[in-house]
């Protein structure tokens, strides 16, 4: 019987970024870069999730999922996690990656605008979501279409959940604190590019 070799981690990141690059050409306007997100952003911003008990999770525009992972591996057992997702190639991608997994019952691939989400969570009951991850790269999308993408994020969020936002600049950061208050930065230099995590926390009131 014959083993696949599995890839090591260069030749790996090598496909990704090959197979991204594709997807970006063909979407410019949804991708934040041409290059996918490293390891060490994705844990920074899985770093932001209580995963002690069970949480109702969104992710917006998961793209190949590399955020994805870390937060998959450390959720509760008993959390919810929807993955929505507009370019129909990453969500097959998606859809093919953790139908199977462990927690696969409690993941949704949704191929879906993220100005959506207030529907989506009224479609499923959820009342409240406890965080909402996205890698949406808010300062080229249409002004209107990320505006509406903050404003429903802050209203689908419970009182005290957490809008975890990456982007290459500050030059967001006003407009989220003009929805949401004050906003914790984090910087991520190991990154192509270096990034900053914005963190913005819903008033408990």
């Amino acid at each position: 019987m014959t083993c696949q070799k599995r890839a090591g981690p260069v030749k790996y990141y090598i496909m990704r970024l090959f197979k991204w690059i594709k997807t970006a050409l063909k979407n410019p306007r949804e991708l934040s870069t041409i290059f996918p997100s490293s390891r060490f952003l994705a844990r920074t911003i899985a770093d932001q999730i209580d995963f002690s008990e069970p949480r109702d999770i969104a992710e917006l525009g998961p793209g190949d999922g590399a955020l994805t992972g870390p937060i998959v591996d450390r959720m509760h057992p008993d959390s919810n996690l929807l993955l929505i997702e507009i370019v129909e190639s990453f969500c097959k991608e998606l859809s093919e990656r953790y139908e199977k997994h462990e927690k696969g019952q409690a993941i949704e691939v949704l191929n879906r605008s993220a100005a959506e989400l207030d529907e989506i969570c009224a479609e499923r009951d959820i009342e409240g979501l406890d965080y909402v991850v996205s890698g949406l790269p808010l300062t080229t999308l249409p002004d209107d279409l990320s505006e509406e993408i903050i404003a429903t994020t802050y209203e689908t969020l419970r009182a005290g959940g957490s809008y975890i936002q990456f982007q290459y600049s500050q030059d967001y950061k006003e407009n989220i604190e003009n929805v949401f208050g004050p906003v914790e930065l984090h910087r991520v230099l190991l990154n192509i590019f270096p990034a900053w995590v914005y963190v913005a926390t819903k008033d408990q009131t």
